[in-house]
């Protein structure tokens, strides 16, 4: 028996869970960044479509703990970890500023974010400018995870009113990254309560989402 509290979890690690369809290890990562334990998950195949709602329960759990019920309307009061990378160390995100080691970024002043997600490695590419050139830098790279993906495309609709995108394939077998809507977001997290949307671009992030047929609840046939 494993027992993990999610108070003491920083961020995760998790091995193939971008890159096959299952069996995944997920490892929980201390506030520092050190190993907690690791547990396997959806072990048995189900036969059709993403085999992924062992990990998907569990991650969004952890997810709905660190963003809170207030989540999406507590963008810019949210104070929390969202992981670490070998360039930024310890990511964290207090009143509406996302900051690594390097780089900083506000919310309110996001205009793009690119996913690159190759399988193993999956990073989320910040900018603040709507066009890129020829030297087109963003302002932070941080990892794939449950709380970036659903902190950030709530950010990107509510300042530009599209979300992140996600149209870069991985290079080999995945013509976009939408692999990473279906893995990590549900259209729940931009409901302020199960079927009330106080913003527009909450309703149209919800509906986006749905379309994908990945919901836990869909899931979970409820």
């Amino acid at each position: 028996e494993v027992k993990v509290l999610f108070s003491e979890v920083g961020s995760t690690f998790l091995l193939n869970y971008c890159s096959s369809n299952g069996p995944y290890e997920i490892t929980f990562k201390d506030n520092d960044g050190h190993n907690l334990v690791s547990i396997d998950t959806d072990l048995k195949y189900r036969g059709f479509g993403h085999n992924i709602l062992d990990t998907k329960v569990i991650i969004l759990a952890l997810a709905a703990n660190k963003l809170t019920t207030e989540f999406p309307n507590n963008l810019d009061t949210l104070n929390t970890k969202l992981g670490f990378s070998l360039k930024e160390k310890k990511i964290t995100i207090a009143n509406g500023v996302i900051s690594g080691a390097k780089h900083q970024v506000k919310l309110s002043d996001i205009r793009r974010v690119q996913c690159v997600a190759g399988g193993a490695l999956n990073n989320l590419f910040v900018f603040t400018k709507e066009k890129g050139g020829f030297f087109d830098r963003a302002d932070i790279v941080v990892p794939v995870n449950e709380l970036t993906v659903p902190i950030l495309e709530a950010a990107m609709r509510r300042n530009t009113g599209h979300g992140i995108d996600f149209s870069r394939g991985n290079g080999f077998d995945q013509p976009n990254s939408n692999f990473i809507i279906i893995r990590y977001l549900d259209s729940s997290f931009f409901e302020t309560a199960p079927g009330v949307f106080k913003e527009d671009w909450q309703k149209d992030a919800y509906e986006f989402v749905k379309s994908f047929g990945y919901d836990l609840q869909t899931m979970l046939g409820e």
